[in-house]
């Protein structure tokens, strides 16, 4: 059974200008159809400065693992038919050295109209070793984790904007990733839930390559004020990876282990155990 699917398409127009399309299908997430459709404009007028207009992926979390499994940050920010904060937007970079800053407008589709009038704003610090980042999110109410929890409890839809920021780090020593992550909304009362939770992901997730195309991987993930959003408290996965046909075919075995909120806490104080198996191919 075909899982995940993505075709990448760029074509340059001009030169610095180009098109920059994704077609892509997960099971159960992401039907067939443009996923990412935009106009990209690099390093305009001589300058350190960038732009894209269209649909995109925002700079908001890194959401990436070492491992097979979407983490539960991502979860907690995806729109409908996304992985990851994906919006109609315009965008304007900066980079310098080992510097970058990005701001843009978006549509949240929260309130029903196709205004812009939603914003970011997104930090970053890359050397060979070490990345670093910092993102502030003025509206992540689009989630559709968040609003279709609002629906099934409250039978609303968000009534307002919910702020929320990330922080992400990288870092990669020899065989070695690290992978450190952290993304927090604010009071969900500001959107229409009674209850004035404010949801949180962090992570921890470390990979390593044992050389002879064969690696490892393990990662530790906790929520705080997550039940109301049907999150598991925390998640254990280990995994393990090897590749063949020269790179091109990738095989990988995962477990992981959810446990959830005591009862007290909104959660049922269960357990559960899960297992994949991955194959995957590259062209």
């Amino acid at each position: 059974m075909l899982a995940t699917a993505e075709i990448v398409l760029d074509v340059a127009i001009f030169e610095n200008v180009g098109i920059h399309l994704v077609s892509l299908y997960k099971e159960g997430d992401v039907e067939v159809g443009v996923n990412e459709g935009y106009l990209e404009l690099v390093n305009f007028s001589d300058t350190d400065f960038s732009t894209k207009l269209g649909k995109m992926y925002l700079p908001f979390g890194k959401l990436e693992t070492n491992l097979v499994n979407d983490t539960l940050a991502l979860g907690l920010v995806s729109p409908f038919e996304s992985l990851g904060f994906r919006e109609s937007a315009a965008l304007l970079s900066w980079s310098a050295g080992n510097m970058g800053l990005a701001g843009y407008v978006f549509n949240g589709d929260d309130d029903g109209d196709d205004k812009l009038d939603d914003w970011g704003v997104s930090f970053g610090f890359e050397s060979d070793q070490l990345n670093l980042g910092l993102d502030y999110l003025s509206n992540v109410s689009d989630s559709a984790m968040i609003s279709d929890a609002l629906m099934d409890i409250h039978s609303i839809d968000p009534t307002d904007d919910l702020p929320s920021f990330a922080f992400r780090a990288r870092v990669d020593l020899g065989n070695a990733t690290l992978l450190i992550e952290h993304i927090q909304t604010d009071d969900l009362d500001e959107i229409g839930f009674l209850s004035s939770d404010s949801p949180s992901v962090s992570q921890i997730d470390l990979g390593y390559d044992l050389g002879n195309n064969w690696g490892i991987a393990g990662a530790y993930q906790v929520t705080d004020d997550g039940a109301v959003l049907g999150m598991p408290e925390s998640r254990t996965t280990l995994g393990v990876a090897t590749s063949v046909a020269r790179g091109m075919v990738s095989i990988s075995f995962e477990y992981w282990r959810d446990e959830d909120y005591e009862m007290s806490d909104g959660g049922t104080d269960k357990d559960l155990n899960g297992f994949v198996v991955q194959l995957a191919a590259e062209f």
